[in-house]
């Protein structure tokens, strides 16, 4: 079904008008001082409907705002419309996925490539779905769907047997073995049963079956992520996340105006110079906000990934003060 017209100076009006209720009035004000630009440049470029924009034009709007400001203003002002555009995609102003393409046009940060950003759920879902395809059951795939899935540490996933994947209930073990050399961050504090679904347990169950090499390291155990013959170490696990989230990888056009074949980012072991990679912790941090963001509780989430309270309200839960009030009356009898 085509989606309803829906001009941008109309969309943008609409966005603000949404974000007074929650947001600072300067905040607003940001908000609109950096929407103004793209507003002109849709009525420069004769678009009048932002059910047509496409990653492409997006990428001919940032080449013609990057040709006025300083990188460090574009790329705030490229957040603001990434926010904006999920704002539109959430009522279905735009199409689907849209906000995605605007994160991978965002500038790197101070020279670095924002690996203290986050990934959101559409992206996390379209890699799932690239592996599922294309690279099923294989080591990289089973280290995305688990870190994703569990928003666990690196250094948890590393620590996990064969052993300590459960089919009934699905779920994974994680548990504190110092003198073996696997411990976790908070040592037996750390120790946690993490839910799986049952369908992410067959994918590790068939890698387990077609790609793992069934041997032991030198503790007698038989480590669930493993190349030849040794558990994969912690440079493995970031060098495979790094490799699977470079857009080329993953069949995306490159955000970055770079030839795959030529770019230096295009080794395993180099792939942690695209700026659109990212690390290990993103995908933790994308996926306790995609949680708080569904309604999951501060409380839960943090029995889940292991981490504060007090953590996870500071730098993770970015609901304005209207989305927790309403959050808040479904919970209580009388509101």
């Amino acid at each position: 079904m085509a989606l309803e017209p829906y001009a941008p100076q109309e969309a943008v009006t609409d966005f603000l008008e949404d974000q007074q209720d929650g947001q600072a009035k300067n905040t607003v004000q940001n908000y609109k001082y950096a929407l103004n630009p793209f507003v002109d440049w849709c009525h420069e470029n004769n678009v009048e409907n932002l059910n047509d924009l496409t990653g492409r034009r997006l990428k001919e709007f940032k080449r013609w705002r990057g040709q006025q400001v300083q990188t460090t203003t574009l790329r705030n002002q490229m957040w603001t419309l990434k926010k904006f555009m999920r704002y539109c995609e959430t009522i279905e102003a735009v199409p689907y996925g849209l906000p995605m393409k605007v994160e991978s046009l965002i500038p790197a940060k101070n020279g670095d490539d924002s690996r203290d950003e986050f990934i959101e759920a559409e992206r996390a879902e379209a890699l799932l779905d690239y592996l599922r395809k294309y690279e099923y059951a294989s080591l990289r795939h089973v280290t995305f769907l688990l870190l994703w899935r569990t928003a666990m540490r690196q250094s948890s996933l590393h620590a996990l047997d064969v052993d300590d994947l459960v089919e009934d209930p699905p779920m994974l073990k994680i548990r504190h073995r110092p003198d073996e050399g696997t411990p976790l961050k908070n040592k037996k504090r750390g120790e946690r049963n993490v839910p799986l679904s049952k369908e992410d347990v067959e994918v590790v169950k068939d890698y387990i079956e077609m790609n793992h090499p069934g041997e032991t390291d030198d503790e007698g155990r038989t480590p669930l992520l493993m190349g030849r013959n040794t558990r994969c170490q912690k440079t493995t696990i970031q060098r495979n996340v790094y490799t699977l989230t470079r857009p080329c990888h993953y069949g995306q056009e490159c955000p970055h105006d770079r030839d795959p074949d030529e770019c230096e980012a295009n080794s395993y072991n180099t792939a942690s110079k695209c700026p659109s990679s990212i690390s290990p912790h993103s995908i933790r941090k994308g996926r306790i906000m995609y949680l708080l963001d569904n309604d999951v509780s501060i409380e839960d989430v943090s029995d889940l990934v292991n981490s504060g309270y007090d953590t996870i309200k500071h730098y993770y839960d970015k609901r304005s003060k209207t989305e927790k009030s309403e959050k808040l009356r479904q919970t209580m009898p009388d509101c």
